[in-house]
């Protein structure tokens, strides 16, 4: 099946695979203009130009299907033959998702649904357009928790296409009404579809399971059997119309699928299960917490709100935040919700839960809701700015921090996490400036001064980075972080020993972190101590064995100990993790290359500067191979590229001054050892190039 991730379709880029089906594979797409994003469905099936006519035409028709509980399309067309449709993207997920396979759901919110559905397919039907595939994985979660109907592009496929087979098989065959097994689908067939999923949710299970041709056999021959023989508490009424919407013939149902759901609701409210002033309950978490797992074959149930208040469900809320427990948290806030709509506070816990968890969208949408209620509260776009800063958003991030300045000019967060948000927008000096404004704030903040010391590391002022982490370890002589990056600042400015002890002194309160032992054996190797500096990345491959740069390093330690073999078995392991990394690829090439196997050196020096088509060293290294190659022309072009990338490269002019020299060009040679020295009057190898020069001169 083909893999369509990174192609542009219209003016959408694919970015990511939500999921496959029998009839459409679909995609996350990005709007290449206004950055926001949609659903892109690509149907699995060619068209013939007629077909293709059709297509058009009831592409157009399903357009026009503009509801509140229908997924809109935005868009369609045809890419190589495959049509496909843009759709509005649902972030909130399916019912499915949240309402697990042998859940049941409790009479007033089966209605509560059922009646959005229905709603929804009277519409689609008024517009003569069948759905033909409802189940609850077609069913999502809108912004506020309403239910919206999607994958109506199998109405689309099946009357755009010729294939009969194609015709014959739209749906799923657990939801899938008599009629339609016989390619005869009708509006009474959405009514069916819908029945079998209220008798789930009443049963926890479909009427009708078993292999393919088995459930087809009993969709057409076997009456359902009796959901109160399942769950003897379902009211008679209820029951009753349950069946008639499951009717064989299609004659025999409701008349529409409006009047299924209303009956259903009749039949509810005359057994007395519903109260008019009750709120629905809200949906439940998708994940359900330890105490609720169910072991025996029984449905697992979702029971309604007990009788506490909102203010209750909220501090029951923040009592699981607190303890980690963000699944039962969501469900407390979605339970005092569910007591009043507008409380505000259960938005913004909630939102908070959300992001815990790495569910940004849900997140931004309580937040978006919170602010709508409360427009005044600096915390909440502080909050939404942090979720931005997670998705890397940072220009939403900072315009958030900002209104959450402007409304409370005092909020040190506020300050805090902007500067932030500028650091990683390398705008460095407006991240000191809110770094500053912080610590004016609170001068006993330790995060402003690590933070601080990061910034002035990027700007490569390592001394102003050293005073700041300083700072934070005065304040706190345990804030193992500081120590960290003071290492690597100290390492920066080769005062190797003092880094190596604060590595140490780092270790000492994180002994499990590998990127620690990763930087103190670099601290080694620049020392040339290379059997400790190969200890350390044993240690940090022990940590974290599918982390690439360890292998790497200890490959160069190798390397420098002349242990060339062992130097390729550790590159050869960093290239099998990270097959990007340009320079396992010229280390690797520097070990072949001393070894004399110069072929395997070009091809792995050829396979670094493709990932890298900037890497001077690569160039160079390549240079320097065809020099031994005797392969001047080509090595006086790859140090030519080199220098061109980085024009302060003495190795470069001093390895080309070696080319010039072995081709009797000693004046050319001369000027590239003289340029080599004034960059780096320490490469004693030119000195010795240039005097042997000026005497074959």
């Amino acid at each position: 099946m083909a893999d369509h991730l990174g192609q542009q379709l219209g003016n959408y880029r694919l970015i990511r695979l939500l999921g496959r089906g029998g009839f459409a594979d679909v995609y996350l797409g990005e709007h290449i203009h206004l950055d926001v994003n949609a659903a892109i469905k690509l149907l699995h099936t060619q068209l013939t130009d007629e077909d293709i006519a059709l297509f058009r035409s009831e592409a157009r028709t399903l357009a026009r299907l503009i509801h509140p509980q229908i997924v809109r399309l935005l868009d369609f067309g045809i890419e190589n033959n495959i049509p496909y449709l843009v759709m509005d993207y649902a972030p909130n997920g399916t019912f499915r998702e949240r309402f697990p396979r042998h859940t049941t759901l409790p009479l007033p919110s089966i209605v509560a649904y059922v009646m959005q559905v229905a709603d929804a397919l009277q519409f689609a039907h008024d517009e003569k357009l069948i759905h033909r595939d409802i189940k609850p994985e077609n069913m999502f979660l809108g912004r506020r928790n309403e239910v919206v109907v999607g994958d109506f592009g199998i109405a689309v496929l099946s009357k755009s296409t010729r294939s009969r087979n194609l015709q014959d098989i739209a749906g799923t065959v657990e939801y899938m009404s008599p009629e339609q097994l016989h390619g005869k689908p009708g509006r009474a067939s959405d009514q069916y579809s819908l029945a079998i999923v209220v008798y789930e949710w009443l049963t926890g299970d479909v009427p009708f399971q078993g292999a393919f041709i088995e459930i087809a056999s009993q969709h057409m021959l076997v009456p359902p059997e009796s959901p109160r023989k399942k769950v003897p508490s379902i009211p008679l009424a209820v029951e009753q119309v349950v069946l008639r919407g499951l009717e064989k013939d299609p004659e025999k149902r409701f008349p529409s699928v409006h009047e299924f759901a209303q009956a259903l609701k009749t039949a509810v409210e005359q057994e007395g299960r519903t109260d008019k002033h009750v709120v629905p309950p809200s949906l439940p978490p998708q994940t359900p917490s330890p105490q609720s797992i169910i072991t025996s074959n029984q449905p697992k149930t979702y029971q309604p709100p007990s009788a506490k208040t909102k203010e209750q469900w909220l501090t029951d809320g923040n009592a699981q935040s607190k303890a980690g427990r963000y699944r039962q948290a969501i469900a407390c806030f979605e339970n005092a919700l569910a007591l009043d709509s507008k409380y505000a506070y259960a938005y913004f816990n909630r939102g908070n839960a959300y992001r815990d968890l790495k569910e940004y969208q849900r997140a931004l949408l309580d937040f978006d809701r919170y602010i709508e209620l409360d427009s005044k509260d600096a915390d909440a776009y502080n909050n939404r700015g942090l979720t931005y800063y997670d998705l890397r958003d940072f220009r939403k991030a900072i315009a958030d921090y900002e209104r959450a300045i402007v409304v409370n000019p005092g909020h040190l967060y506020a300050y805090f996490n902007r500067g932030n948000a500028y650091r990683d927008s390398k705008e460095y000096r407006k991240a000191i400036a809110d770094y500053d404004r912080a610590s004016v704030l609170n001068p006993k903040y330790i995060k402003v001064y690590n933070n601080r010391g990061l910034t002035y590391f990027n700007l490569k002022d390592y001394q102003q980075a050293i005073a700041q982490y300083t700072q934070a370890l005065d304040l706190d002589p345990k804030y193992a972080l500081a120590y960290y990056n003071r290492g690597n600042a100290y390492r920066e400015i080769k005062d190797h020993q003092r880094a190596i002890a604060d590595y140490d002194r780092y270790l000492q309160l994180d002994p499990q972190d590998a990127d620690a032992y990763n930087n103190r054996g670099n601290t080694y190797y620049d020392l040339k101590d290379y059997r400790r500096s190969i200890a350390d990345y044993n240690e940090a491959i022990r940590l974290s064995p599918q982390n690439a740069m360890p292998y790497r390093n200890r490959g160069l330690s190798h390397n420098a100990l002349a242990e060339y073999q062992q130097a390729i078995s550790d590159f050869d392991q960093a290239i099998a993790l990270d097959a990007k990394n340009a320079t396992a690829y010229y280390s690797r090439a520097k070990a072949y290359r001393e070894l004399k196997d110069y072929p395997r050196a070009v091809a792995d020096y050829d396979r670094a500067i493709e990932r890298d088509p900037d890497y001077a060293w690569a160039f160079s290294g390549r240079g320097e191979t065809y020099r031994l190659l005797k392969q001047y022309n080509r090595a006086i072009g790859d140090f030519d590229r080199a220098i061109a990338i980085d024009p302060n490269y003495a190795w470069a002019y001093g390895s080309r001054g070696q080319v010039y020299s072995a081709l009797k060009q000693q004046q050319k040679a001369i000027q590239d050892f003289d340029r080599a020295l004034a960059i780096d009057p320490g490469l004693n190898w030119v000195k010795t190039a240039r005097e042997a020069a000026i005497r074959q001169s």
